[in-house]
C-alpha cells in the first residue's frame, strides 16, 4: 500500500471535526508551489482584462462600478 493510500484511509476514519485540523496543518505546511490553482503569467505578460470585460458585458457601456456589481447580483438571483 502506498503513502498516499494510508494517508487517505487514516482520514476517512477520522471524526469530521478533526477534518477542519488536518485542512489547516495542510495548509500552513504546503510548499509554496501547490496553493496556487492558476498559472503565474509570464513576466511582463498581463491577462486580457477588455477581452474579459467585453466576453462578460459585452457593447455596454455602465457608469460605474456600483453598476457592474448591481448587474451581476441581479443575474445570479
Amino acid at each position: 500500500m502506498s503513502t498516499l493510500a494510508e494517508i487517505e484511509k487514516a482520514i476517512k476514519q477520522l471524526p469530521p471535526a478533526q477534518w477542519m485540523e488536518i485542512r489547516r496543518w495542510m495548509d500552513a505546511h504546503a510548499p509554496e508551489e501547490a496553493t496556487t490553482d492558476a498559472p503565474v503569467p509570464a513576466a511582463g505578460k498581463l491577462p486580457d482584462f477588455l477581452a474579459r470585460q467585453k466576453a462578460r458585458f459585452g457593447g455596454r457601456v455602465l457608469a460605474d462600478s456600483q453598476a457592474v456589481l448591481d448587474d451581476i447580483r441581479a443575474e445570479r438571483f
